[in-house]
């Protein structure tokens, strides 16, 4: 019995050293996972930096080696939060309803500087398991003694497209012109065919437009004023409102700390005379839904324009200040404000599931 004993004491203790060695071999191994696992994070994070620099560089570069043409002043400066006004099928794009307005404005004693303001609201709608959109805008555009209004009834139908979502969306603009030649000065020189009395005229348009958002990135085209309307204020005088050409693109790059974000995007808008691109980066911070921001626009031979804003229990600020560059025949600077409202939206899911069938009845 004493040997029996001392065999099991002896294959006691080589049980337990196999398994100390076991478990030694064990966590070298798990340290060596975690090792190769971290570098193999380090290697993909890497990429996505690289091809997140990338796209910036190829917007910037894109951006700045179109040709120029003479610039276009009616593209919003808050762009990124007005991407209804740019683009129809943008409308609809989350779960929100948005309630938003901008209003630029030039400072006292500056001359021949456009006064524009925004006012728009969208929200999804969705009606039979389908997603749509519908939006409305307001817009005021005056220069000199020109005054143009418009009023946009805007509809989109998105669906599900790989990891993102498509949506093709329409238009219909009431334009309203006015040129209030009462105020002309007899003394300064001006063009004869001008109305020397108050003139307005209607015309109605559309425009079309397709948009693509994935959580990280977006992309968007749409052409407005597909009619090209004439407006004839006077026998010799008419202002045609030629189709207006506009894409859209915007990435996020993300950092290790979770609560910062760098937004990009860029807007580009054209006409067969006209063209005018902004590129835009701003840096984000957000945390319990809460979020403050800074950033540029850059646009080319026209203007540098300062960012700043936030989003406060569903109501977004925003202020900006623009500083005309030397490409540009503006002198002084101009600025405006940006205010919006957003809150979840759930109509047509709010009945869901009141239905009861008759058989249980």
């Amino acid at each position: 019995m004493r040997d029996d004993a001392v065999k099991c004491a002896t294959l006691s203790h080589k049980t337990i050293a196999f398994k100390t060695e076991l478990g030694a071999n064990g966590t070298a191994r798990d340290e060596e996972w975690l090792f190769k696992k971290t570098i193999k994070a380090r290697k993909k994070r890497y990429k996505q930096v690289r091809l997140q620099l990338k796209i910036i560089v190829v917007m910037v570069a894109w951006t700045c080696g179109m040709p120029l043409k003479a610039q276009l002043n009616e593209a919003p400066i808050h762009y990124f939060d007005l991407q209804s006004v740019v683009n129809p099928a943008a409308v609809g794009a989350d779960k929100l309803l948005h309630l938003r307005a901008e209003g630029t404005l030039s400072f006292a004693g500056a001359q021949r500087h456009p006064r524009t303001f925004y006012v728009a609201a969208d929200a999804p709608l969705p009606l039979s398991r389908q997603q749509h959109g519908v939006g409305l805008q307001w817009m005021r555009h005056r220069l000199d003694l020109s005054t143009q209004q418009q009023v946009v009834a805007q509809y989109a139908y998105r669906f599900p497209l790989g990891q993102g979502t498509l949506a093709a969306g329409a238009q219909i603009d009431l334009l309203n012109e006015t040129f209030d030649g009462e105020k002309l000065d007899p003394s300064q020189p001006h063009n004869p065919a001008w109305p020397t009395s108050k003139a307005t005229e209607h015309a109605m348009t559309m425009g079309v437009g397709v948009y693509y958002a994935q959580p990280l990135w977006f992309a968007g085209f749409a052409v407005h004023a597909l009619n090209a309307p004439t407006l004839q204020l006077t026998p010799a005088y008419a202002v045609t409102h030629k189709p207006l050409y506009s894409l859209v693109g915007g990435y996020d790059m993300r950092f290790r700390n979770p609560h910062l974000t760098l937004k990009t995007s860029t807007l580009l808008q054209a006409t067969q005379k006209k063209f005018r691109a902004d590129v835009t980066a701003r840096m984000v911070y957000q945390r319990d839904k809460k979020q403050v921001y800074g950033g540029l626009t850059y646009s080319p031979t026209h203007a540098v324009t300062a960012l700043v804003g936030g989003t406060f229990h569903g109501v977004v600020l925003g202020y900006h200040y623009e500083y005309y560059t030397s490409g540009s025949n503006l002198r002084e600077g101009r600025h405006g404000c940006f205010v919006g409202y957003q809150t979840e939206f759930n109509v047509g899911s709010q009945h869901r599931g009141r239905h009861q069938s008759i058989r249980i009845l």
